[in-house]
């Protein structure tokens, strides 16, 4: 007779996988050896004791916690065991093993369980920027820092601010209603960082962190300069009162150094009584609603930045020489009560911008560049005879043109300069008012691509009140001329 014996199964099944999550909880693994049956856990509560549990696969296949009573779960199917975060102690050590069907243990497997991490938060209106609006009466900036509820007591806390340490130990106190710190903004433009990290049995958290730009150039200015001639008004590098006789802001320059604040992105306001000429002048209003109030002419080189914004211009003089002025995106508004001569240049940006010009509008090599939107430009002024208001060859990116004073006269409404504007520009005006439509005088002849074509009235459209004829150039209808009907045409 035969007999037969089975070898006994003496390899033991792999290490499950525990792993130490954020929130404090721990999760456990068990190995996918197929004849694994049983997964025994070791941990330490909040209270320092020690426990083991053990979980079996039953007859059916599945997972089951030999004490249903504890806080610690397991799933039926996969056998994955949680330990919540408040049943397991931070900076403690969990460790797991797994025994097949023959009564095999294998290799444990430990992760210690790390403090989760606290939160920061400068406390700056949440604009990335530390005004003068978010500081204490003290001069100083502060963030809160929000401590996590399962955050033990007796841990501490490291906060570091712009590379300076602070520590705090958690209680139920700050638990609860997190900390403040107070911190000394660096200077302007400089990045402030605040980071936080709890530490707890030699192991730490992850690190929160926060930053934000100082920014503490007195914003929402409202600044009067009584004279201006020839010096760099940037305000990053100040003004003198060897040449200003001024008072800015509510720094008054009582010695010659460059003492004033820089416009910031705030709503600012800047009111020159005179005038804004020479060869030095740079103005930067920077971002935001702006205002800037010019009692008298901007000539020479003077060059005017605006930031991105609803900005507003009044000049009371003419805008001459090579002057420049730059607006950023934003519904615009410019008024110039002279003309704007020499080569002076008027970039009005992105937005629907109102450009209103006040006498004998664009001479010489003069330029308006209305940008992108719709874009309205408004000449204002009286004439007792027809005189030229302006010419459209100097004008760019403008949707409208009003002729509101009496007796002016638009030229250069040819399809060579509309190419430049709106493919529908508008002109009104009344009686009183003539437009010079098309590259000769006489009739409405015009040039497209070195060919005559011949402008044609093609209908009417009301628009505001105002009937406009509608004219067309030749078989090209993409560009339309849309001209008040009380207008002359020449």
């Amino acid at each position: 007779p035969s007999d037969t014996d089975t070898a006994k199964d003496v390899t033991p099944p792999t290490a499950p996988d525990v792993v130490a999550n954020d929130d404090g909880s721990v999760t456990v693994t068990p190995s996918a050896d197929p004849d694994v049956t049983k997964t025994t856990v070791t941990y330490t509560d909040e209270n320092g004791d020690s426990h083991t549990v053990t979980f079996t696969k039953d007859d059916s296949g599945n997972w089951v916690d030999d004490n249903p009573n504890d806080s610690i779960t397991v799933d039926p199917k996969t056998g994955v065991i949680t330990i919540p975060e408040d049943a397991v102690k931070d900076g403690s050590d969990v460790t797991a093993t797994n025994t097949d069907s023959s009564d095999n243990t294998g290799p444990s497997d430990t992760d210690t369980v790390a403090p989760a991490a606290p939160s920061v938060s400068i406390n700056d209106g949440n604009d990335g920027k530390i005004n003068q609006g978010d500081l204490r009466s003290t001069g100083d900036a502060t963030a809160t820092i929000t401590i996590p509820s399962n955050a033990k007591n007796g841990d501490t806390l490291v906060v570091t601010i712009n590379g300076v340490q602070q520590t705090y130990t958690i209680d139920d106190n700050n638990r609860t209603n997190g900390i403040v710190v107070s911190f000394t903004p660096l200077p302007n433009g400089q990045n402030n960082i605040v980071t936080a990290v709890i530490q707890s049995g030699g192991l730490s958290s992850d690190t929160a962190s926060d930053s934000s730009v100082t920014e503490l150039s007195n914003p929402g200015l409202s600044i009067t300069v009584t004279n201006i001639v020839g010096v760099n008004l940037n305000l990053s590098t100040g003004i003198k009162t060897s040449e200003y006789g001024t008072h800015i802001g509510s720094v008054d320059l009582s010695t010659d150094e460059s003492l004033a604040p820089r416009f910031s992105e705030a709503d600012d306001t800047l009111t020159v009584t005179k005038n804004m000429s020479g060869n030095l002048n740079f103005v930067d209003m920077g971002a935001g609603d702006n205002v800037l109030n010019v009692g008298g002419y901007v000539s020479d080189t003077t060059q005017i930045n605006f930031g991105n914004g609803a900005d507003e211009v009044n000049i009371a003089g003419y805008v001459g020489g090579s002057s420049v002025i730059n607006l950023g995106d934003g519904n615009d508004t410019i008024s110039i009560e002279g003309a704007l001569q020499g080569s002076a240049r008027i970039n009005a940006g992105a937005g629907n911008d109102s450009i209103t010009i006040g006498q004998h509008a664009v001479t010489a090599t003069g330029s308006i560049d209305g940008g992108a939107g719709y874009d309205v430009l408004t000449f204002t002024q009286d004439f007792t005879t027809s005189t030229n208001v302006g010419n459209l060859q100097k004008i760019s990116g403008v949707e409208e043109i009003a002729l509101a004073g009496n007796n002016q006269v638009l030229l250069g409404v040819t399809y060579d300069n509309l190419i430049y504007n709106s493919k529908s520009l508008y002109i009104s005006g009344d009686s009183n008012d003539k437009v010079h439509l098309g590259n000769q005088t006489g009739n409405l002849n015009d040039y497209v691509n070195g060919q005559v074509t011949t402008w044609s009235a093609t209908g009417t459209v009301t628009k505001d009140g105002n009937v406009y004829t509608e004219y067309t150039l030749g078989a090209d209808t993409s560009y339309k001329v849309y001209i008040d009907s009380d207008i002359t045409i020449l």
